[in-house]
Parts: C-alpha cells; sequence; structure tokens
C-alpha cells in the first residue's frame, strides 16, 4: 500500500510539472569557426557575416591570418557571407544549425582569389580593366576594391597580384552546408 501510494504521489508530482526538466542537456547555441586560405597576409579590413532570411544576424572581422568565428548561434538556417575587399567572396548557403549541432563546427578553408576589383565573384579581364581605370587613385568606397594588395595604394603590383596564375579567371562558387554528419560538399 505505501508503495502505491508513493507511486501515486511521484506521478502526480510529474504530471504536474513540479520536477524540474534535464537543464544539463539543453542547447545553448553553437560557435562556427572558420578560415580564409589567401596568398598573403591582410589587414583585418575582411569580414565573416551570418545571414538569416535576408538579413545580417551576426558580423565579425576576419583576423589577419584569416580566422574567424560566430559564436552563440541559435537554432536556424544561416547563409555565410566572407568578404574581403579586392577578393572574391566566399559563400556557404544552408548552414543548419539545431539542438543536436555540435558546440564547435569549423568551416573548411575557404579559397579567395586577389583582384576581384569590380566584385563579380570571377577574377577576369574587367577587374584588370577597373584596375587600370582606378590606377593611382585615392582609396575610397568607389576604390577599395582596386587595392588588391592592401598596401594602401592603388599600383601595378594590384594588377600583378590580379593576373598571377592563381588568381586570374578563378571564381568562388557557393558552397553546400549539408546538416548530414556536418559534413560538407563542394
Amino acid at each position: 500500500m505505501a508503495l502505491i501510494l508513493t507511486l501515486t504521489v511521484t506521478i502526480g508530482v510529474i504530471q504536474a510539472g513540479a520536477i524540474a526538466p534535464n537543464t544539463a542537456n539543453e542547447f545553448t547555441g553553437s560557435t562556427i569557426t572558420g578560415r580564409v586560405n589567401v596568398s598573403f597576409v591582410f589587414n583585418s579590413d575582411g569580414k565573416a557575416d551570418l545571414i538569416s532570411n535576408g538579413e545580417v544576424v551576426k558580423s565579425v572581422n576576419i583576423q589577419a591570418d584569416g580566422t574567424y568565428e560566430f559564436t552563440n548561434v541559435q537554432i536556424g538556417t544561416y547563409n555565410l557571407v566572407v568578404s574581403v575587399p579586392g577578393w572574391t567572396d566566399y559563400i556557404m548557403n544552408d548552414i543548419f544549425i539545431s539542438e543536436s549541432s555540435p558546440e564547435v563546427i569549423t568551416i573548411l578553408d575557404e579559397t579567395i582569389y586577389a583582384g576581384d576589383a569590380n566584385k563579380d565573384s570571377i577574377v577576369s579581364l574587367a577587374d584588370v580593366s577597373k584596375l587600370v581605370s582606378d590606377l593611382n587613385k585615392g582609396i575610397d568606397a568607389s576604390t577599395v576594391n582596386s587595392d588588391v594588395n592592401h598596401d594602401g595604394s592603388i599600383d601595378v603590383l594590384d594588377i600583378s597580384e590580379t593576373l598571377q596564375e592563381q588568381n586570374y579567371a578563378h571564381t568562388s562558387l557557393p558552397a553546400l552546408f549539408m546538416n548530414n554528419g556536418f559534413s560538407y560538399n563542394y
């Protein structure tokens, strides 16, 4: 009888919600880290943005070594845009964060290419043309992407960097983030 009474009281307390849920496993957000591959060290003028529903929800500066980190990323679907002036942008769409996401998600190293002066995600003759037209101009909002090597001036060195084999005719295409085991598909 005492056992039945104890079980009845315990069941009644659980049903009434008097016992707090186990909060040890509650999702508190993920950290997303990544690194941009570049051919030389640049100032921290690049940025990485997490975008949800068309709006930037988190933005961080890229460090001189190309690394970036977003902390406390909550449940949702995000697009990642990594942008450095004068370089192709790196875009990864559909990063799914769920309650089962790991604490730290590492994005594979992204490769971006120097010389994208017109920011169309491909290094081409159109970029060389823009560089020539911006040659020796001061750096402002309309010419910032022409300072490809980030040395504070637009000169023949920027054109040279653009025409190097590792940069010219390269494009950064969007990568696909897959939620299945947090694998990547390029």
